[in-house]
């Protein structure tokens, strides 16, 4: 009886041993994936341009031109009054506001009224929008005709910009010669769902649309962020405006690649600091705008939804769970042994890298940093609405937005992203 124990034992802790082995292999890749990207963190998070540095610019501010700000809004008054008021505390004076109420049936109306003698101000109610038209578009064309700026500023409802922001923006784009400025804010952080889902859907958008690979001269993969796009008058006009991207329910993402092909100058800075969003007022209107956001982000390609999802769900919760199934196994077989040991490090130095990989990217975005401990729910949340949204997509689902409804057409085959 003895023997027999004893054999089985020897068994046992041969097959553990061979385990940790196997574990201990699979986990040296997620630790050298980590580390690289700390690495490449390391490296190019300095190129990533922020908006305040347009503020050191020495050009005099009353030789940049008129600003336009343009605000379109549909039923947004839960933020609208606080958006319009920091557009008015502006420190750059050649500034107007154009707000355009589109289908309003709140009181947004009422609540402008506490700054109706501000003449910078303008207010404009559409009411009908043409069914070709996204309704957002529309409000945004018909806020164009009336301004008479030298830069086209486009931003949402529930933005705030502090005093400088747009003396910084104007200055960025004028030293770097963009024709098309647009700015990654902050979001804000009011709710738990705001601080567990947002952060990670943000990282999705720009895991697809890097800001350094948007800058760049060659091999540009342009991306625009709609809650803030600067244009130069010459450039809006000069691809064709609103006009151009009227059904587009991203439009910002239109914007952008039509900004590249008709040869102008697109370009994106952080603007956290200076640039706040709410984005939504509530989980669902979180969810159904994300999924939106990202169907588009993705080019209505539902077969790069899934893969996005699932290398999201792979990389948050399944690698993690190798990594913690190899410490407990290493444990269990005895940290004396030298594969036991090597299997402690290499976990370790690899969930340490992760973290602070995430820490650091929290941190760049303006996210707070307390929220990461959020990110594997944060990021099985933004994967299931990558597959719902396929899902919508292959059924044809309504997508609602801005008070109207649009069916979206899936696109099958595998266009580039550019």
């Amino acid at each position: 009886m003895h023997v027999s124990s004893l054999i089985t034992a020897t068994i046992l802790a041969t097959s553990m041993n061979d385990l940790l082995d196997w574990l201990l292999i699979a986990c040296l890749l997620p630790l050298g994936w980590w580390v690289f990207a700390l690495a490449w963190l390391a490296v190019t998070h300095r190129s990533i341009p922020h908006v305040r540095s347009g503020l050191s610019h020495d050009e005099d501010a009353d030789g940049r031109g008129t600003v336009s700000i343009i605000i379109p809004a549909h039923d947004e008054s839960p933020g609208i009054a606080e958006c319009v008021r920091s557009l008015l505390q502006q420190q750059y004076d050649a500034i107007e506001v154009i707000v355009v109420l589109d289908r309003c049936t709140d009181d947004s109306r009422d609540l402008l009224r506490q700054f109706q003698d501000d003449r910078r101000l303008q207010v404009i109610e559409v009411d009908e929008c043409p069914p070709d038209w996204a309704g957002k578009n529309n409000a945004a064309a018909t806020g164009t005709a009336a301004a008479g700026g030298e830069w086209l500023l486009f931003a949402d409802a529930d933005t705030r910009f502090s005093p400088e922001l747009v003396g910084a923006a104007v200055g960025c784009a004028t030293r770097d010669g963009s024709d098309l400025l647009s700015l990654v804010g902050g979001l804000t952080n009011r709710t738990m769902s705001e601080r567990v889902f947002q952060p990670v859907a943000s990282l999705m958008l720009m895991s697809i649309y890097p800001i350094q690979r948007a800058n760049r001269r060659a091999k540009q993969r342009p991306f625009a962020n709609g809650q803030f796009m600067l244009f130069r008058r010459s450039c809006y006009e000069g691809i064709g405006g609103h006009a151009a991207v009227k059904d587009d329910l991203l439009e910002d993402l239109a914007f952008a690649l039509k900004v590249k092909l008709a040869g102008y100058r697109p370009t994106v800075a952080m603007g956290s600091g200076l640039f706040e969003v709410s984005m939504y007022d509530s989980f669902s209107q979180m969810t159904s705008g994300w999924r939106r956001i990202l169907i588009e982000a993705c080019r209505r390609n539902t077969s790069r939804m899934r893969r996005y999802a699932v290398r999201l769900i792979f990389f948050s919760t399944v690698v993690p769970s190798i990594q913690l199934f190899t410490l407990v196994v290493a444990l269990v077989t005895g940290p004396a042994t030298t594969t036991g040991t090597w299997a402690i490090i290499v976990v370790g130095m690899g969930l340490l890298a992760q973290w602070l990989c995430m820490l650091w990217i929290y941190r760049l975005c303006g996210s707070l940093i307390s929220s990461v401990i959020f990110y594997p729910i944060g990021a099985v949340m933004v994967a299931i609405e990558l597959f719902k949204g396929a899902g919508d997509l292959q059924r044809r689902r309504p997508i609602c937005w801005g008070g109207r409804e649009y069916v979206l057409e899936p696109r099958k085959e595998r266009r580039r992203l550019v």
